[in-house]
């Protein structure tokens, strides 16, 4: 039989209770990083999906903006031809659909200026808003790496 010291055996029993009570420790310990790591996560999601949505906002805005210039540069080339000569009758169904062409041109440009204020209205919001995530992630970030170096000293002591 082995023989066994007392004194061997309360060593041994003193670091057994040492270990469970350092798992104890770091299980409850990574418990909290790990809801903090989500948690960090889940606003760095959501700051991406801003940023997306505000480089598809400001794409939108530059197509409206060429279909706009589009719409004018069709407005001021196009020209109202007048008939020459003493002869000729006027054809005044011709006239009236042409004003009515170009009031609608007209109209459509408002419409277009009006989506386009409206857009960039709410771009200008989710940009503040975004600038408002970048502050809040990154004052989150220094706090996590001030968390985390106390860990890395504490575990060194």
């Amino acid at each position: 039989m082995i023989k066994i010291d007392a004194l061997c055996f309360l060593l041994l029993i003193q670091f057994l209770v040492i270990l469970l009570v350092s798992a104890v420790y770091l299980f409850l310990k990574n418990r909290m990083y790990r809801a903090l790591n989500l948690k960090t996560l889940k606003e760095l999601a959501e700051a991406k999906n801003t940023i997306k949505e505000s480089e598809m906002l400001k794409a939108e805005g530059h197509k409206q903006r060429l279909e706009v210039e589009e719409v004018q540069e069709v407005k001021a080339t196009e020209e109202l031809h007048v008939p020459q000569g003493m002869g000729e009758a006027v054809d005044e169904d011709r006239y009236i659909e042409i004003l009515r062409e170009r009031d609608a041109l007209i109209t459509k440009v408002k419409e277009f200026e009006d989506e386009l204020q409206e857009k960039t209205k709410l771009l200008d919001k989710i940009q503040k808003k975004y600038e408002g995530k970048e502050e809040e992630y990154a004052n989150l970030e220094k706090e996590y790496l001030i968390l985390y170096r106390r860990q890395q000293e504490q575990g060194l002591s």
